[in-house]
Formats: C-alpha cells, structure tokens, sequence
C-alpha cells in the first residue's frame, strides 16, 4: 500500500497525517536522514498525493529539513485506492499506518478526502462498497468504522466530488443526485452520521444545484442553483442544518446568469460574485449581502464587449475585492484593480 506525506507541524511524536495510496510496488524510499536511506513504509510508491494533515499546531520552519518526509502519492492508475493514516515520530525514522476506509470492491477508489477542523474525522468519498457508486464517509482520525453520510442513493446516483465541513465540525455539506438521477441536490448531514437534509428548494423539472459555499461561520450555506428558472442560475441562502431557502440574487435580464465561482468574505456578510445582471452577456462583478438585499456592482462600466474575468480575490478583512477586468481597454487587455470598500458600500 502506498501512503503520502509528511511530517508537519509540531514536530512532536504521533504527529497524524493522512494521505491516499494504492497497492503497487515502487520503491518507496523517503528522503534521507543523515547517515539512512530507508522506507518510510515498505512496499511503498512515491510520486506526487493528495493529502492533509491534523490541524494543530502547523509550522513547517519548526521542522528540520531532515525531516521533512516528501509527499507520497496516489498512482490511481495502478489498481485499489485505499485512505491512510499514520503517524511519524520525530525522534525515530519510523511509521506506524491505519487503514480508515473499510474493506473496498475490486476496483475501488478513495476519490478525495478532508480532515475536520477539529482534527477528529476524516471525511471521505470513495466508490468503497459498488464499483462506481460513489458515497460519501467519515471516519475517527484515529482509526475505527467508517459510517455512510449520504443517504440511500437511486439507482446510478453518486455523490459528487468538491463537499465541505463546516467550520465548526458539526456537518457535512455535498452535491449528490441521491433522489433523482441526473439531478444534482444539496444535502447537509452531520459529521458523525445522522439523518440527511435537503438543503435546496424544489427545483424546476431538470434543474441542478452547481456549486455551494458554507459561511466561514458555519450558519448558512449559500448555493447556485437554476432551482426556479431552467438555465437560468441563482444564488439561494439557506441555514445548514435545513430550512426554508431564500434567494438573495437580484432579478436577472432574459438569459442572465450568475457565474460559476463566487466567493464569501471571512465575516459571512456578504457573497462576492459575477453574473451578467444588467447587460447580457456582460459579466460584472456584484456584492450582496448574505441575509438578502440590494446587490452594489463593484466594478466600473467596462468598454465595448469588456467583460470582469473569473479572476477575483477579497481580502481577509472583506474591505476590498481585486479582480480582473477589460475594463479600461479594448478587449484581450486586462487591467488589475482595486474596487471601493465592499463592506462599507452594502
């Protein structure tokens, strides 16, 4: 079996990484100690991985470059994904491994995973139990039985890759068409197993949920959704733990969109977001408060065919947005900008 990573953090012995590897039979050699070349684990093949690491007490400047064990990999090529856990001292060249998914079908795979932010639970989705039936799954960070998060799911329903817990390691939020094939819908659940919610409204015949983002304080998830309107995508709020959703985009021209991609400022106040609100087919950039409201757009009026790109980041404190625009100049030149306050503006 092949694990990843590394020794970060602390420094301190049972320091808890977690990392995906398959069976396969590489080499498996670590980075040299002074005066050793040895396996971190035997059997083992290193190439590039995912993988996480137990949120306490990380920094890297703490760690000699010694030792520093380089990230080991998933070769999902190569046959049976297996989710890892184990443990580096850093006092001894020495690993101990616990196996966190349960027993997998022939050809199964550990698609991607997260770790709580109470360093607990390793959250998982995998195909564990049917070949291409994908399930979502936490588990003890430690080791014991992986529970099934989602609920029964149709027949060729799955769970989608991209879900996230919440900050306060309480749920679990993903996108799975569990209900109706084809159809993708949000669902909250908590982290430990437990009844699963439907998060979205009911959505018009063949509409989806797109994407989703939980509030940095954990209370609401907002999604994008053409949950009333097909093709025509929305922003919709709603408390994790279920409840009535609300839509907080404004009112869009025929064939106006919200775009894929918006992003909420670390005080869940407000969502940042494109979408061609005023002009169709002119993207904009617009911020809006989580609670509902009147959106304010953020960048100026773009020449002839300009549009805001994808490209946009808020700063930590949600004072300023910089984005990406041919705001200025014809188009195919980008221009770099800062836009007023947006907390102030709202």
């Amino acid at each position: 079996m092949q694990v990843g990573p590394s020794l970060m953090g602390n420094g301190r012995p049972g320091s808890r990484t977690v990392s995906t590897g398959v069976d396969g039979d590489g080499d498996g050699s670590g980075p040299a100690l002074p005066g050793h070349g040895s396996r971190l684990i035997p059997g083992l093949d290193p190439t590039p991985a995912d993988w996480g690491v137990r949120p306490e007490g990380l920094d890297m400047t703490m760690i000699p470059d010694a030792l520093k064990v380089r990230p080991l990999a998933l070769g999902r090529a190569w046959g049976l994904a297996c989710l890892l856990l184990f443990s580096l001292s850093s006092t001894a060249w020495a690993a101990s491994n616990v196996r966190l998914n349960a027993q997998m079908v022939l050809n199964g795979d550990v698609l991607e995973f997260q770790v709580s932010s109470d360093g607990s639970t390793v959250v998982y989705v995998a195909d564990q139990d049917s070949e291409d039936d994908r399930e979502i799954f936490s588990v003890p960070i430690e080791g014991g039985a992986a529970t099934t998060l989602n609920g029964p799911l149709v027949t060729n329903g799955d769970v989608f890759r991209g879900f996230q817990i919440s900050s306060d390691s309480a749920r679990v939020v993903y996108l799975a068409d569990q209900d109706v094939d084809g159809q993708v819908e949000l669902y909250s659940v908590p982290l430990g197993g437990g009844t699963v919610t439907k998060l979205n409204g009911p959505l018009v015949s063949f509409g989806n949920v797109i994407e989703f983002q939980i509030t940095p304080d954990g209370a609401n998830v907002v999604y994008l959704a053409d949950q009333d309107t097909l093709e025509t995508d929305e922003l919709y709020r709603v408390p994790i733990a279920g409840g009535a959703s609300t839509k907080i985009s404004p009112p869009l021209p025929n064939d106006g969109d919200v775009f894929e991609g918006f992003l909420i400022t670390d005080d869940s106040s407000t969502v940042i977001y494109r979408a061609d609100q005023d002009t169709e087919d002119v993207a904009e950039l617009y911020a809006l408060p989580v609670a509902g409201g009147s959106s304010t757009k953020l960048n100026d009026t773009p020449v002839m065919n300009g549009n805001v790109t994808e490209f946009f980041q808020v700063s930590q404190d949600g004072s300023m947005v910089v984005y990406r625009a041919d705001q200025d100049t014809a188009s195919g030149s980008l221009s770099l900008v800062e836009p007023p306050p947006v907390i102030g503006a709202l």
